[in-house]
Formats: structure tokens, C-alpha cells, sequence
């Protein structure tokens, strides 16, 4: 039993979407094993892929994100390395409909010798390009790391 309010309604809507598919497909009387084999597959992806919301006051470890930039921003024991101007990562399944304010906390290193002075973090909705609803700024915190 999977229940709608339990994921968020994006991912739900394209599980639901996809059993529409599905259904309509059944009622095709020519459809091949091989469209019900990959209607089957897409139903189980969209399932698979649901995400269950967090209510937006939820602890976010940078390193435990859902996806990244890629080149040289990696995932470190208990941090987030090598940023770069113009790196990203993404939290899926994040709720923050009715919260009117945003409190976010943020544990950081921003070494003077290998980072830039003016550096910040901008949380953005819905995607890189997205509405932007806060900017941090990142004064150094000394010569080195740690």
C-alpha cells in the first residue's frame, strides 16, 4: 500500500502517471510483451524513486546530499570538499511549504590561502537556475584548514 501523503506530490504524481500508462497500454489489444515488460519497469522505477518529504527543519549533512556538481566537489568523512565557484549540491524531497521564515546553520572552513575572500552559499528552490530565497556569506576563518 503506498500512500500519497507520505512522498512528495511531484514524485507521487509521476508514479501515478505511470500506472495511467500502464493501465492504458493493458487495454491496447496489440500490445506487445515487450510494452508491458518496460511499462512494468517504469512503474517499479517511478516507485523506487519516491521520495519521502522532510519537513525543512531536518539536520542536511552537505556530504549526504542527493546530487552534485561533479568535477573537482567531492564527498569527504564528514565534509563536503574541494568547492569551486559555481558548485552545487541538491537536497531532494525537501518541504518548506508554509514556513514563513528560513533559519539556516551552517558549520564551514573557508582557509585564506586557498579560497576566496568574498566566497558565499546560495540556497536556491527547485534547481540550480531556481527562485533564490537566501545567500550566506563565507568570511575566511583563518590561514589554513582546521
Amino acid at each position: 500500500y503506498i500512500r500519497a501523503s507520505a512522498y512528495t506530490k511531484s514524485a507521487y504524481q509521476v508514479l501515478l502517471d505511470e500506472i495511467e500508462k500502464g493501465k492504458q497500454l493493458l487495454e491496447k489489444e496489440n500490445a506487445s510483451s515487450k510494452e508491458i515488460e518496460l511499462a512494468i519497469a517504469n512503474i517499479v522505477n517511478a516507485q523506487e524513486h519516491l521520495i519521502i518529504p522532510s519537513d525543512g527543519f531536518s539536520r542536511l549533512e552537505a556530504e549526504k546530499s542527493d546530487a552534485w556538481s561533479g568535477e573537482s566537489l567531492r564527498n569527504e568523512t564528514g565534509n563536503l570538499g574541494g568547492t569551486y565557484d559555481g558548485a552545487w549540491i541538491r537536497y531532494d524531497g525537501l518541504d518548506f511549504e508554509g514556513l514563513n521564515t528560513l533559519i539556516l546553520g551552517l558549520r564551514y572552513d573557508n582557509a585564506s590561502d586557498r579560497c576566496a575572500s568574498d566566497s558565499s552559499l546560495e540556497v536556491r528552490v527547485d534547481g540550480v537556475d531556481g527562485q533564490l530565497i537566501g545567500t550566506v556569506e563565507l568570511p575566511t576563518t583563518g590561514k589554513a584548514w582546521g
